[in-house]
């Protein structure tokens, strides 16, 4: 029987009982005396009762079985959700306890390593104590090997930091934390005021009290930090500990030294070495106001032909990256560096740099092929491997036709020049050359390709020719070295002669 069906027959009966008067064995009998039929009646009465009664029990017994399994079934449901909230509130707590501890670590370990820190900044600050001492106390030769310094080299421990943190932090008493009365001063009582960036400028000019020591190629250099701060980026943008180390490949003391003059006062002469290590320098440094008027300085130089030889060989010892910004200026005065010995001592990438310029002040593309093959020749067996790679960069179509065709059948020139002759690779650079050549009226002359140079005439040498010379353009290997031999022999007085390509007044055929 299921539950709805034990509630309704409960509640029937207990309209029933409310109608009539059910009997309980509790419920006591009235003792008179009965005749046989009414004795017979009486007792099937009370049979009929207690047989209703024991069906009224069972029907109330079944109904209130199944509310307590239903109370039961509840009381598990309400158990189990209790056991699950416990559970739930268990895993929090855990959470909680763990990440509590989680954070007792981290500041434990951050704790750590600033001790660490601080130990390592107060060894520096031993060692250069010890520095000092022994500088200033220094041992006699004669005594070496028998005395020693007196002082302590030992390494910084706890001890020694605590004693440290109590020297910057003492103890004050709360008798002088307490707020005192105001007094009144008068302005006539006032000193006069001295002029404080008129007295920082002394103590920076004096180098008094400086708060920086920057090594530099073994040397130290005690400067204001202050004043590194305010006209470099690279010093503003970090904080330093008393002593400094820069890279020696990096800047040089020299140069270290007329930057941190620079900063005091004008500099009114400087030779190119120095001011290419200023550039250098000021770039490493992050001193744009510097390297601005560095390189304002390095166009004016520039403008002369005379110094930009010796400012891209300066630049070639001292940076890399200047003299690859000053390589388009030696175009202008080409010949007079391939005459030089400079150029055949040159590495591989920059000769192939400087004859990839549009700007090589030349005559003839002859001249640049002459020009690599003298730079070949002056190690032939090593550089053999690089003769390919180089004629690359020759351009071909821009030379005069009678020279491509008699190229392969030529008998002069050195080692360097019958490997070319002889190489396959160079043949079909000359075939590609010669197929741009055959189809134009001024093949013979030459200059007229895709990618010309920057073409120039100079009347002492003997086969150059004007743009309105008809003649056809041919030069051998040794005529190109007789012209740069004069070239070395007369300096740099030649390129006062030189004109252009172009120009209406050139007389030569």
């Amino acid at each position: 029987m299921d539950l709805k069906h034990a509630k309704n027959a409960k509640k029937e009966l207990e309209q029933n009982d409310a109608k009539e008067i059910v009997w309980t064995p509790i419920r006591a009998l009235r003792e008179e005396w009965k005749t046989s039929i009414e004795t017979k009646n009486s007792r099937k009465d009370q049979h009929d009762r207690i047989v209703q009664f024991i069906s009224h029990q069972r029907e109330l017994g079944a109904g209130d079985s199944d509310a307590e399994d239903e109370q039961e079934q509840n009381v598990d449901e309400i158990n189990e959700q209790e056991r699950i909230n416990d559970e739930k509130e268990a895993q929090r707590q855990q959470l909680i306890a763990d990440g509590i501890k989680e954070q007792q670590r981290m500041r434990q370990a951050k704790w750590e390593k600033d001790m660490q820190n601080e130990l390592h900044l107060l060894n520096d600050l031993k060692r250069e104590q010890v520095y000092d001492h022994k500088l200033k106390n220094p041992i006699p030769i004669t005594e070496c090997h028998t005395s020693v310094h007196k002082c302590d080299e030992s390494l910084a421990t706890m001890s020694d930091l605590n004693k440290l943190v109590a020297q910057r932090v003492p103890k004050i008493m709360l008798d002088e934390l307490l707020t005192e009365p105001l007094l009144s001063w008068e302005s006539k009582m006032l000193p006069k005021k001295p002029d404080l960036v008129e007295a920082l400028c002394h103590l920076f000019r004096q180098n008094i009290g400086p708060t920086l020591a920057v090594v530099v190629e073994g040397k130290q250099l005690y400067c204001h930090s202050m004043l590194l701060g305010l006209t470099s980026a690279f010093f503003n943008d970090r904080n330093f500990s008393q002593v400094l180390y820069l890279p020696a490949s990096k800047i040089a003391s020299r140069s270290f030294v007329n930057i941190y003059r620079w900063m005091l006062e004008p500099i009114n002469s400087i030779t190119l070495t120095q001011l290419v290590e200023l550039m250098r320098a000021s770039q490493f440094l992050a001193i744009e106001e510097l390297s601005k008027q560095c390189w304002r300085l390095a166009h004016d130089v520039l403008k002369t032909t005379d110094r930009v030889l010796t400012m891209y060989i300066v630049s070639q010892r001292v940076c890399v990256n200047i003299e690859k910004i000053i390589t388009p200026y030696v175009g202008r005065v080409w010949m007079s560096y391939a005459a030089s010995r400079e150029f055949t001592n040159l590495e591989f990438s920059k000769v192939r740099r400087l004859l990839q310029l549009d700007n090589l002040s030349v005559n003839t593309e002859m001249e640049v092929l002459y020009t690599a093959i003298l730079w070949l020749d002056g190690d032939w067996p090593l550089r053999q491997r690089y003769a390919v790679d180089l004629m690359r960069v020759i351009r071909f179509d821009v030379m005069p036709f009678v020279f491509l065709i008699g190229f392969d059948r030529r008998k002069d020139g050195p080692p360097a020049m019958k490997y070319l002759r002889e190489s396959v690779k160079v043949r079909k650079f000359i075939f590609d050359g010669l197929a741009d050549l055959r189809l134009k009226p001024d093949r013979h002359v030459g200059g007229n390709g895709s990618c010309p140079r920057d073409w120039i005439y100079d009347p002492s040498c003997p086969y150059h020719h004007g743009h309105t010379c008809n003649t056809v353009r041919y030069a051998t290997f040794n005529e190109f070295i007789n012209y740069l031999q004069w070239v070395q022999r007369s300096g740099n007085l030649s390129v006062n002669r030189i004109k252009r390509y172009t120009d209406n007044d050139i007389v030569c055929c």
